[in-house]
């Protein structure tokens, strides 16, 4: 189910809810170990999503004081895969490199969760043709490959 609001002059969307895997580089002492705690990640540097604001760069709930911050999932990932730390990621965007044996799902009990993706529109465009098709486009996508 598709819900959709407003807030502050923008108006928001929910596209699907995907799939996230918590992951590490093959080599990355958190791929190999048989369980995970809680205490490990946290000894561990950790890659997070950021989004900009007034005052800059925001990481978006990082879990531990170790971390790295990107404001793309792109970057995250490929950070990720080169062994910079472990990150919560999307399905849809590394399920290529689990398959090539580049990134491997942590095994600690909260490594598969599920993340609502949403669309979010300035006043201008809400409503608009291209954008209201490119949400469409992209939560066919992500119901399709979660």
């Amino acid at each position: 189910m598709t819900t959709t609001g407003r807030t502050d002059c923008q108006w928001f969307r929910e596209l699907a809810d995907v799939r996230m895997l918590t992951v590490a580089g093959t080599d990355h002492p958190l791929a190999i170990l048989p369980r995970v705690t809680q205490d490990d990640l946290v000894g561990h540097t950790e890659i997070v999503m950021a989004y900009l604001d007034r005052d800059g760069l925001v990481p978006e709930s990082p879990e531990t004081d170790n971390y790295l911050a990107f404001t793309q999932y792109e970057l995250i990932r490929d950070a990720v895969i080169e062994g910079a730390g472990w990150a919560d990621l999307p399905f849809p965007l590394i399920r290529h490199a689990l398959r090539q044996e580049q990134l491997r799902t942590i095994p600690h009990p909260d490594a598969n969760w599920w993340k609502t993706f949403c669309v979010l529109e300035s006043e201008q465009a809400h409503g608009g043709p291209v954008v209201t098709w490119l949400a469409n486009e992209l939560e066919a996508y992500l119901t399709r490959v979660s």
